[in-house]
């Protein structure tokens, strides 16, 4: 049992890189709150940082929620935090960000006999075509063995070409994820696929625009898909021949049910960042090693911040997450502060 000490509520917004385009909206840091609930056994925290474009909820909606659970705990304090946060999912309709931070507070207390003690990452390649080779030479250098490509940001045609051109096997052991955010129709991915048959291909990700296309697509089973943000959808119609699942748990609402249902369905699930902080992502890593995947993982949406409260590259090495060592870190006392947005901000 873990008694409930006291709860906070801390306010952060970390800046980007560089401005990111969220479908039609461009942002240049992201928000969100950071719920610490002080116990007997120490602080527990948990990230709630809604994706802008992509979550069903606004950080407004995400904020109101908060509030008024943080209320709700204060009047439990002794009580066991474990029970509590049952009760809080039977009391609220959770947004998926909340229920992945609240849900998040409990994850190390199953994992002391881990047997996940490592995890691979996939280097994720997003910039023009132009600056492929030279991101590709340097996440291979630094230990990487899967690359994960976003495609849709170029002329098809020019996509195309370069791919055709360019020559994976330089890269030993190397594979490659081609991720086209739902941009093409089933010809264009067809015509993509034949210039890349060759080239190391793990998977396409999420790769049509069209739900009937991408239905029609696995069922015909020749080539390598995995679901993302269609993944419900496809799910609702029935399809489901495909081998991979993209799963980002801050999207999803009863992400750990998902999880379940697709390893009895013998799915490799793959879990995904939504660009959360080092204390969410830290998150995501213990979630693969609690339901002990043998799949890599995507966080590196980390490489995007100017800062963070907490490096998360000296918790990887050659492209392999320490998760002994994240299990080790712990949340300070001089963490803990009142909510520092006094009146909901929309």
């Amino acid at each position: 049992m873990s008694k409930i000490e006291d709860i906070f509520l801390k306010f952060y917004s970390l800046p980007f890189k560089r401005p990111f385009a969220m479908l039609d909206t461009e942002i240049n840091h992201k928000k969100g709150f950071l719920v610490l609930v002080k116990t007997d056994e120490g602080i527990k925290v948990g990230d709630c940082s809604p994706l802008k474009g992509f979550s069903s909820e606004s950080f407004y909606d995400a904020q109101l929620q908060l509030l008024s659970i943080i209320k709700y705990v204060k009047q439990q304090i002794g009580s066991d935090l474990s029970d509590t946060i049952e009760s809080i999912s039977n009391t609220f309709k959770l947004f998926p960000s909340v229920e992945f931070a609240l849900q998040s507070l409990l994850i190390e207390a199953s994992l002391f006999q881990t047997r996940k003690k490592s995890i691979q990452s996939n280097a994720l390649i997003n910039c023009p075509l132009s600056e492929v080779n030279s991101q590709l030479q340097k996440h291979y250098a630094d230990g990487y063995k899967i690359f994960k490509i976003k495609l849709g940001r170029s002329n098809f045609n020019d996509e195309i070409r370069f791919w055709e051109e360019y020559n994976t096997d330089v890269y030993e052991d190397a594979k490659f994820i081609f991720d086209a955010n739902r941009v093409w129709t089933y010809d264009e991915l067809n015509s993509f696929a034949r210039v890349i048959e060759n080239k190391q291909l793990l998977y396409f990700e999420d790769p049509l625009s069209s739900l009937n296309e991408l239905c029609k697509l696995l069922k015909e089973q020749i080539i390598p898909i995995a679901l993302d943000e269609s993944l419900p959808s496809i799910l609702a119609k029935g399809c489901t021949e495909f081998e991979y699942a993209v799963v980002k748990p801050t999207l999803l609402n009863n992400y750990e049910r998902v999880i379940e249902q697709l390893l009895v369905m013998n799915k490799k699930v793959v879990l995904s960042s939504a660009f959360e902080s080092f204390q969410g992502i830290r998150k995501l890593c213990l979630l693969h090693s609690k339901f002990n995947l043998d799949t890599h993982i995507g966080i590196d949406t980390y490489k995007s911040y100017s800062w963070d409260y907490e490096d998360f590259s000296s918790y990887i090495e050659y492209g392999v997450i320490n998760v002994g060592k994240l299990l080790e870190y712990e949340i300070k006392s001089e963490h803990l502060c009142v909510v520092d947005l006094l009146s909901p901000q929309k």
